[in-house]
């Protein structure tokens, strides 16, 4: 890095001899401070850290504008590899004391934090005074204090992913990292929270949020059901909505207890969904809450989950009707609604009845893409091609709104 060679001369022998720019400089000495610092928004905060030990770049790093945080690029997979190891939590805490200690009072773009995070010990160990425990309380604080601080400093983007890179379905929910009661800025516009619980959650008020994703959100107790319920209230206004599978169970609620929805104003609808037929009631009034959608993707796989694990929730058993029937009776409109892809499991009848409802209140709607790939193992096909045969001829069969429609099957 500390040679560029910007000619070559030819020496003695044929040889090839590089020569260095004047001074010995690196081709970094030229650059101003405004593309440096875009350079290292692009490094993750750990290593845009390192770049104090040369010279040019010295201390920019502490008015960096995006500061990215992810624990698991570290992991160092071998013959000693311990899954409960996989996120070094004291290497974090070094990264995030840095952050609090020294990085300048600027305003930032970014916080992006991705770790194996849970209060496993915290919760279920033996002793309140277990190392384990204490380790866990720490990095608690430590990542409460951090989201502070990008609030304070009217950070734009905030994604917080507490999964890291563990297996789907490994954490337990009654384990997840509590969020603190942080979420009023009228700088946000950008919210991403996956494996975690904001039963803390008092007063949301995010008047610029433009993008909202949810993802595996601990949804096991009324507090927690009333918490999403404000959420889902308070964010109506975004334009791009990734719900979590709970979200969806908190609009089956409202719909089947008739609860008064907002109109939602998002224009794209992101859903990843383990769907059992009580996420049927949560859609269809999903749809036809959202009447400004213009496009909408889902991922469908198997539910895994127990969806009555909370009380607000349980009287839905008793609440019985047709799963597979039940979009022939609903009504929705998407006058702007011109693109649908539908990924995972579209064999069940009720995903089909569902494509059939899109597809018959959809009049600006110029594809729809079918695809039966599964998203996690992206070569594994579930459906042999006889069934997907029948399956095509289905779809081209379901009566469409709009005449200029085309079905992309894969």
């Amino acid at each position: 890095m500390n040679i560029s060679v910007d000619e070559v001369k030819e020496t003695g022998g044929g040889r090839k001899k590089p020569k260095t720019c004047e001074g010995n400089k690196d081709f970094f000495s030229y650059l101003p401070d405004p593309i440096l610092m875009h350079i290292l928004s692009f490094l993750p905060l750990r290593d845009a850290i390192k770049t104090v030990l040369f010279r040019r770049f010295g201390n920019l790093w502490l008015s960096m504008p995006v500061l990215d945080l992810d624990n698991c690029l570290y992991h160092e997979y071998g013959d000693d590899y311990d899954e409960d190891d996989d996120c070094d939590y004291k290497n974090f805490m070094d990264v995030v004391n840095q952050v609090r200690n020294h990085h300048n009072d600027t305003t930032l773009d970014k916080l992006r934090v991705k770790l194996y995070f849970e209060l496993h010990y915290s919760k279920n160990g033996p002793a309140s005074d277990n190392a384990n425990a204490k380790k866990e309380r720490a990095a608690a604080d430590q990542i409460g204090n951090l989201v502070g601080y990008a609030i304070s400093r009217k950070v734009k983007i905030l994604d917080l992913d507490f999964r890291g890179c563990a297996t789907p379905g490994i954490m337990n929910p009654l384990t997840y990292f509590a969020f603190p009661d942080l979420f009023r800025s009228n700088y946000l516009t950008d919210l991403r929270l996956v494996a975690c619980d904001i039963r803390s959650f008092e007063e949301i008020n995010l008047p610029a949020l433009r993008v909202l994703f949810l993802k595996e959100l601990a949804v096991t107790d009324k507090r927690a059901y009333i918490t999403i319920r404000r959420l889902l209230q308070a964010v109506h206004h975004c334009k791009t909505f990734s719900p979590c599978s709970w979200s969806i169970l908190v609009l089956s609620i409202w719909k089947l207890k008739n609860i008064p929805c907002p109109h939602f104003k998002w224009k794209n609808l992101r859903l990843t969904l383990g769907l059992t037929k009580w996420h049927h009631p949560g859609l269809s009034l999903l749809f036809k809450k959202s009447q400004s959608l213009e496009t909408l993707s889902m991922y469908i796989s198997p539910s895994t989950s127990n969806i009555f694990q909370f009380e607000e929730a349980r009287w839905m058993s008793e609440h019985e009707f047709d799963g597979e029937k039940y979009w022939d009776s609903q009504e929705a409109d998407f006058p702007f609604l011109e693109s649908i892809t539908v990924h995972g499991h579209i064999n069940e009848p009720c995903v089909m009845q569902m494509v059939k409802f899109l597809l018959k209140n959809a009049p600006r709607l110029r594809q729809m893409v079918i695809s039966a790939k599964n998203l996690s193992h992206p070569g594994n096909y579930p459906y042999t091609s006889e069934q997907l045969l029948e399956l095509s001829q289905k779809l081209l069969m379901f009566p469409r709104a709009s005449s200029q429609a085309m079905i992309y099957f894969s």
